[in-house]
C-alpha cells in the first residue's frame, strides 16, 4: 500500500499493482473491490486468498503455477478444485463459529 500525505494533513492510500523495491524478482498484488489481497506473486510462488461475505479469510493456497495463469482461472465463487490442486503445495481452509471466531484450520 502506498500512502501520500496531503498538505491539509489528510492521507491518500492506494495499492500499486506491481511493487519492486530492491528485489531481484517482481512482486504482483491483485486486490478485489474491497481492497483485500486476492492474489500475490513473489518469485515463483503465487498465493491466492478467498474471503466470505463477512470479510473473513475462508481459504488460501500457494501455487507454483505462474500468477498470470492463476489470475485468468481464479474464480471467487467456486475454488474447491483450485485450492486442493496438485500444483498447490500449501493450502488451508478456515472455519468460523456463528460469533465469527476461528474454530478450525484445515
Amino acid at each position: 500500500m502506498v500512502e501520500h500525505w496531503i498538505s491539509d494533513g489528510r492521507s491518500l492510500r492506494y495499492h500499486q499493482p506491481r511493487l519492486q523495491r530492491r528485489a531481484p524478482y517482481p512482486r504482483d498484488i491483485e486486490c478485489d473491490d474491497l481492497h483485500r489481497v486476492v492474489l500475490r506473486t513473489q518469485g515463483k510462488l503465487t498465493s491466492c486468498f478467498g474471503y466470505d461475505a463477512m470479510g473473513r479469510k475462508r481459504w488460501q493456497f500457494a501455487s507454483e503455477l505462474p500468477g498470470e495463469k492463476l489470475s485468468q482461472i481464479h474464480n471467487p465463487g467456486d475454488n474447491s478444485l483450485l485450492v486442493d490442486h496438485a500444483y498447490n503445495p500449501i493450502h488451508r481452509r478456515y472455519e468460523y463459529d456463528p460469533a465469527g471466531e476461528l474454530t478450525r484450520t484445515l
